[in-house]
């Protein structure tokens, strides 16, 4: 069975966080919160055997936009998401998993 959460954190208080994303990505996604950019949804399941996090380019600045199609492999096409992701399996440590995801969101500019 697959376990998507689709949260949409526009809108979402950064206390609200844990309870709506997957604890690998929760530290992630509230670095994202705080600089303006907005999560449109998430997975972290090993049995998928892939962990992501989803966003909606047009909640992204031209610079993050740029940061994307650079280091990301977003090329822009009409509904293509930006995607942060990485293999998993039920053997990743959830530190090895958030230290990767949280290394991302470090990399994209703050937009408030």
């Amino acid at each position: 069975k697959r376990i998507w959460k689709i949260p949409d954190t526009r809108n979402t208080r950064i206390a609200d966080i844990e309870a709506l994303i997957e604890l690998p990505l929760v530290n992630a996604v509230k670095k994202k919160k705080k600089k303006g950019i907005r999560t449109y949804w998430s997975t972290a399941n090993a049995r998928e055997h892939f962990a992501a996090i989803c966003i909606e380019p047009r909640y992204l600045s031209e610079t993050n936009i740029a940061f994307a199609r650079a280091n990301l492999g977003f090329q822009g096409r009409e509904e293509e998401n930006v995607m942060l992701q990485r293999p998993i399996t039920p053997s990743t440590p959830i530190e090895e998993v958030d230290h990767y995801f949280v290394g991302l969101a470090n990399q994209f500019a703050d937009q408030n």
